[in-house]
């Protein structure tokens, strides 16, 4: 476990005062970048960049426009991005267009609204996902 953000010489305030927490294992990792905006990946990007790679990335700020910039989303270079928002947000997250910047690179994408809690578990061989949801279907879900 690992604490990248915000850095002791960084002054943020607001979602870019957001605690990143990088996450390693023999056998995968995940990265939690809590509500964090442009200038806080920047920051990472200056100072932590070669700490950034991640199996699984928790999607800045549930996919909005002020985060996931491009060369965040290089530098990280997920397997899976979950984007942790709620059903029909009053925000619109995430946005169309932050989600298709995910899936263009190729990254699987989920969504809480429609997964439920995801849970991920790093394997010497694989990463296994379970989704709330999916698991817990009643029979009128199918």
């Amino acid at each position: 476990f690992e604490i990248l953000h915000p850095h002791n010489r960084a002054t943020f305030t607001g979602n870019n005062a957001s605690c990143v927490l990088k996450i390693d294992s023999a056998h995968g990792s995940l990265l939690l970048t809590g509500d964090i905006e442009k200038e806080a990946e920047q920051s990472l990007l200056q100072l932590s960049a070669n700490k950034l790679k991640a199996d699984v990335l928790v999607v800045p700020h549930h996919g909005s426009k002020t985060s996931s910039t491009l060369e965040f989303i290089r530098q990280v270079d997920p397997k899976y991005a979950f984007f942790p928002v709620g059903y029909r947000n009053r925000f619109g997250f995430p946005k169309q267009d932050i989600l298709l910047r995910y899936e263009s690179r190729g990254i699987e994408t989920r969504t809480t609204y429609q997964s439920g809690a995801i849970s991920v578990k790093f394997r010497k061989n694989a990463l296994t996902m379970s989704e709330y949801r999916k698991q817990n279907q009643r029979l009128w879900h199918q």
